[in-house]
């Protein structure tokens, strides 16, 4: 892998001014990046590509669902972009899929029992809200894979309970982090130029404290993040620090600069009073040390089971109370309690228990005739003819070597060429179809044989034209002409063996292929022009 990136790095430092070679590099993993490649003059410039936040969430939805009908309401897409935190556009994408997919499973579920084709009319197939809330179950986005996204919406059952505390906390990150009230805003275009434009007024850290069981991880600070979802988190906790190949100092460090670069942005610490108990010293000087400026445009926040008093005297300083970056959770009233129970008794428990499935009657669907196939672009056609003549050629190749060793033979040497008409006078009126090794390879010049069997069947022929013009080998009759018969099973038996064992059995395969191929094409042969021939004719 070192050997690699080096070799990159040489090749890269090597392109410089010539102006012709753009180099671009794309990743997911910023954090496995060789620090050496991102030197100043290797790439000259990085950008970040966020996940789409709400708004552009909701605009993908509307792409992928521009076709159907009927097209989803638009109060279906803002519940759908308000719960896929986290999703990327392939994401989204995959989910319409697989909604579409679920209510093809609950409008026509025969076509999985069947394993022929069916006809299936598609407008009859309508997507419904349910269809999409059974594919959240199914699709998981890739940004929590490994990882599952910090940020989440509040649950209708516990906002009665957290709503109040959210809502204040975010006061709070409104005053001293500038450039919240862009993200609540939903503003597309302010957060490229708040980092630049409107500079912090206040320290942006924020730490939220409440006794163990009050829901600051699993509620409070969840809600905070989901609200300014448009800024890029980077979670620092033991999960992150403690199961990776790199230091846990390397960690930390590469984490905080890519806050700074992707500015504005959010670092959460989670139960930050476990995290700074279970490091080490080296790890906490490093924290420290890189501890983001004052007036960065990064709002570090983090929660705490322990009273901001009695943290560890590092931390009490990274969190001013007397600036108000210390929010106290305090726990539901009498009003919020009350709300709570009447939402879970009156709507959550009084719900009717969920219908059983009611066997129906499913409509018998046609069986798809067969698909026509397809026919070949003419592109596709010539690379075909042109890997089919290669191996002709081959063929042919073999073919003559055979026929030149036969017709050299003296064993053979009245089959090499054509009878004399004048020595055998007869030979013409009583042999329809004559044949002979120089005719054979003048027939394998003229691409006449598509596959070795091909020849064999005119090697058949020699050796039965042979018996017929001496039918009755038993008579007393010269010995030149029970010759003839006798080297006419020789030369058959002697063709066969040389073609069987000296011929690729694939080979002979392949080109038995190609003579079928060619005859479902229908193409013609030409036998004028021998090097350009593409097909066979009998």
């Amino acid at each position: 892998m070192l050997s690699i990136v080096s070799t990159l790095l040489t090749l890269m430092d090597g392109t410089d001014n010539r102006g012709e070679i753009v180099v671009i590099g794309a990743t997911n993993r910023l954090d496995s990046i060789d620090p050496a490649l991102r030197r100043p003059g290797r790439f000259g410039r990085e950008f970040l590509f966020n996940l789409p936040n709400k708004e552009a969430r909701k605009e993908i939805f509307k792409i992928h669902t521009r076709d159907w009908t009927p097209k989803p309401p638009d109060m279906l897409l803002d519940e759908l972009a308000e719960k896929c935190i986290g999703y990327c556009g392939a994401d989204i994408k995959s989910l319409c899929t697989e909604a579409a997919l679920c209510s093809l499973r609950r409008c026509s579920p025969q076509i999985y029992a069947s394993r022929e084709k069916l006809l299936l009319d598609v407008n009859s197939i309508k997507i419904k809200a349910k269809d999409f809330f059974m594919a959240l179950k199914k699709v998981v986005p890739a940004s929590n894979r490994i990882v599952a996204s910090p940020g989440q919406a509040l649950s209708p059952i516990f906002k009665p309970l957290f709503k109040r505390s959210g809502a204040n906390i975010l006061q709070v990150v409104q005053k001293i982090f500038p450039h919240a009230p862009l993200a609540l805003k939903e503003d597309r275009y302010s957060c490229s130029r708040s980092a630049f434009c409107e500079p912090t007024s206040r320290r942006p850290r924020l730490l939220i404290v409440g006794k163990e069981g009050y829901g600051q991880v699993s509620y409070v600070a969840p809600v905070v993040l989901h609200a300014l979802e448009k800024f890029p988190v980077h979670t620092l906790d033991l999960s992150v620090l403690l199961t990776n190949v790199a230091p846990p100092e390397e960690i930390c460090r590469q984490l905080i600069r890519n806050a700074q670069k992707t500015a504005p942005s959010i670092i959460y610490v989670p139960d930050i009073h476990l995290w700074w108990d279970n490091v080490g010293p080296a790890l906490k000087l490093t924290f420290l040390t890189l501890t983001l400026p004052a007036f960065s445009p990064v709002l570090l926040l983090a929660t705490s089971d322990v009273r901001h008093s009695d943290l560890p005297e590092e931390i009490q300083k990274l969190f001013n109370k007397e600036f108000g970056e210390v929010c106290n959770i305090e726990l539901p009233g009498r009003a919020e309690r009350a709300a709570f129970f009447e939402d879970l008794i009156l709507n959550q428990v009084a719900k009717p228990p969920v219908k059983k499935t009611v066997d129906r009657t499913l409509e018998v669907l046609p069986v798809a005739p067969p698909a026509e196939p397809q026919k070949p672009q003419e592109e596709e056609v010539g690379m075909l003819e042109e890997e089919e003549e290669d191996a002709l050629r081959e063929l042919r190749i073999f073919l003559r070597d055979v026929t030149h060793r036969l017709a050299t033979d003296r064993r053979f040497r009245e089959f090499a060429k054509p009878v004399d008409p004048q020595k055998v006078p007869d030979y013409a009126t009583r042999i329809k179809e004559p044949m002979d090794l120089s005719t054979g390879l003048t027939q394998i010049d003229s691409c006449q044989y598509p596959a070795a069997g091909d020849y064999l069947k005119d090697i058949d022929l020699i050796c039965n034209n042979a018996l017929e013009y001496y039918p009755d080998q038993r008579s007393t009759i010269k010995v030149c002409k029970i010759s003839d018969c006798h080297r006419a099973y020789v030369l058959q038996d002697t063709a066969y063996s040389m073609v069987r064992n000296k011929m690729d059995t694939e080979f002979g395969r392949l080109c038995e292929q190609i003579k079928e191929s060619r005859e479902k094409r229908g193409t013609c042969f030409n036998a004028k022009d021998f090097k350009t021939c593409l097909c066979i004719c009998n």
